[in-house]
């Protein structure tokens, strides 16, 4: 390329320009390979449907079945997916995912052999922003010595990784109003963004790199996985055997099963996007492979968080915790008794993550995402308990009976409250944690492998050694400016393909999943105008979120994007149910 570039200087046209139009020649020419690619997998898409429908023509079919899929851990998820529910997902599913694959794919290979793949450091507000309005709120507590919020990325140090990877950070301090922050590294010590000494913020910076890497696996490798795992697929695979199909609780809970099942079967039982095995064939093929460990260590890490999450936490006894007031955009929707009996309820709770912790504990409560997750939880419990005097409560506590068997204590929990966080959890939250890391996060700053340790800028003679051997010369002056030119571009492509392909929602046009078209087809009229309601305060909560300002008004650079007010994420994206 050099002297391609030395004759477009020369004519007075700009490298990035250059840079472009190479990219675009590439994906034409690796069109070529992908577009067959394309017809070959529609293909085999279509066969593989029709066996299922001869198979279940013939009367081969059973229901799904959960199972445990991590012994060490005893927890249990789907372990067969019904020829009904095989079919729904690859009729419906299946060719978004064909297309992303084969289409995307290219795109970002192309960008990464004309040069054009980077992933910039994330600047201290930014990191701040990120952690305090997106999924990284589910591992953020409040550190009373410090009286900051406090980031804890568990599990990241259990992580084996492959040879010449590291992640070497390990938590995040952030101040209350955003602007310190402290990150602690995998040997304990602290970097602190207020340093005013050049070494110390240069090491700051480098600390931050580790932090942004760390963070991007973090989030759909530990932090997501309570929320899709367990308790979704328990709810679905037990609901569809042992619920009256005709029944209110039935019609309440359907629409929110949708795809479940055959996504979290894919994810644990098949393992696509994370069976990388460093294989010749995985380094040269399977770009949506960016994880720097094995399925193995993937799936135990999800299992690890789950039984921490519902097993030791959900085995806790609760504790009365204080409930604090609603704000006006989160109560608007509900008279003013309608809100005390709810926040008696919930304060005289009988489980420790039933509801969700941020609906009692007053620091929780107050971190921007959590307000906002919050404020839905409170709509949906509102539509709940005006269908509770329809719901069978028998077949409600043989139900919940069920699934205790698989999230302990279950049904020690308020009927409203119970079916409240699991339609919450699977309508609202497992969206936002997607939407939200993706957007504020890891679109501009993902990267999940990173090939080189933390080590001190003050030893040079170790940091102008490994300069030395690098592709891309630099002076250990410039690598302190950015460090994030230490980041590999095929590992930013990988990052890039993972992300297009198994953690953003692709819809299909053919199969509405949006929540605000949800049809829950009750049979009742009184139920079907709560619906109706429902869907109105829903609307109306995403409008005061929209018109109300921050909570935590945070600098923004070029670059960097930001929620218009307080919505995090825009109600008419949010799908409802664990469907990718």
């Amino acid at each position: 390329m050099t002297s391609v570039f030395s004759l477009t200087d020369w004519l007075g046209i700009g490298r990035m320009n250059v840079k472009r139009l190479w990219m675009y020649t590439l994906y034409v020419g690796l069109l070529f390979i992908y577009i067959p690619t394309y017809v070959i997998m529609h293909a085999l898409l279509k066969w593989v449907t029709f066996k299922k429908r001869f198979m279940r023509l013939m009367g081969s079919n059973r229901n799904s079945e959960l199972s445990l899929f991590s012994r060490k851990n005893q927890v249990t998820d789907v372990s067969i997916t019904s020829i009904d529910e095989k079919i729904d997902f690859l009729t419906h599913r299946n060719p978004v995912y064909i297309r992303r694959l084969t289409l995307w794919t290219p795109h970002e290979l192309a960008m990464m052999f004309a040069g054009l793949q980077s992933t910039p450091l994330i600047s201290d507000e930014h990191l701040a922003y990120v952690i305090l309005h997106t999924v990284y709120a589910h591992s953020v507590s409040w550190c009373r010595e410090r009286k900051m919020y406090h980031l804890v990325m568990s599990g990241i140090c259990d992580s084996c990784l492959f040879q010449g990877f590291y992640w070497d950070a390990r938590e995040v301090y952030v101040s209350r109003d955003a602007k310190k922050l402290i990150i602690k590294m995998y040997d304990n010590s602290e970097y602190f963004s207020d340093a005013t000494e050049p070494l110390d913020r240069a090491n700051f910076d480098q600390a931050k790199l580790h932090a942004q890497i760390c963070l991007s696996y973090y989030a759909p490798g530990l932090a997501h996985n309570h929320v899709h795992f367990v308790f979704p697929s328990t709810m679905c695979v037990l609901s569809k055997s042992m619920l009256d199909k005709d029944g209110i609780l039935y019609n309440l809970l359907s629409p929110h099963f949708r795809f479940t099942e055959a996504i979290n079967y894919q994810a644990l039982r098949v393992g696509k996007a994370s069976n990388n095995k460093r294989s010749i064939v995985d380094r040269l093929f399977f770009f949506w492979q960016p994880f720097p460990v094995t399925k193995e260590q993937f799936i135990e890490g999800v299992a690890w968080k789950c039984k921490k999450y519902y097993q030791e936490q959900g085995q806790k006894n609760p504790k009365e915790q204080q409930v604090e007031p609603l704000s006006s955009d989160e109560s608007e929707s509900s008279s003013d008794d309608d809100m005390e009996e709810q926040k008696t309820q919930m304060k005289n709770r009988t489980h420790q993550i039933f509801p969700p912790r941020f609906m009692t504990d007053p620091k929780i409560g107050k971190i921007p995402y959590m307000k906002f997750l919050k404020g839905y939880y409170m709509v949906v419990r509102k539509f709940v308990a005006s269908l509770e005097p329809l719901i069978d409560k028998e077949e409600w506590n043989r139900l919940a009976l069920a699934v205790s068997e698989h999230v302990p204590k279950y049904n020690q929990v308020n009927m409203i409250d119970a079916i409240t966080t699991f339609i919450h959890q699977v309508a609202i939250t497992h969206y936002c944690d997607h939407n939200s890391y993706l957007e504020y996060f890891a679109w501009r700053h993902g990267c999940m492998s990173f090939r080189y340790p933390f080590e001190d800028f003050g030893k040079d003679r170790y940091w102008e050694a490994l300069l030395r051997n690098r592709r891309r010369k630099m002076t250990l002056e410039q690598l302190k400016l950015r460090p994030d030119w230490l980041i590999r571009k095929r590992d930013i492509m990988r990052t890039r393909c993972f992300l297009n392909v198994f953690v953003d929602y692709i819809p299909n046009p053919s199969c509405s999943m949006q929540l605000i078209d949800t049809k829950y087809n009750f049979s009742s009229k009184l139920a079907e105008q709560a619906a109706q309601q429902f869907i109105t305060n829903l609307r109306k909560y995403d409008g005061k979120l929209k018109n109300t300002p921050p909570s935590i008004p945070i600098k923004q650079h070029d670059g960097e994007k930001r929620a218009d007010g307080q919505q995090l994420v825009v109600l008419d994206d949010i799908v409802r149910s664990v469907c990718f």
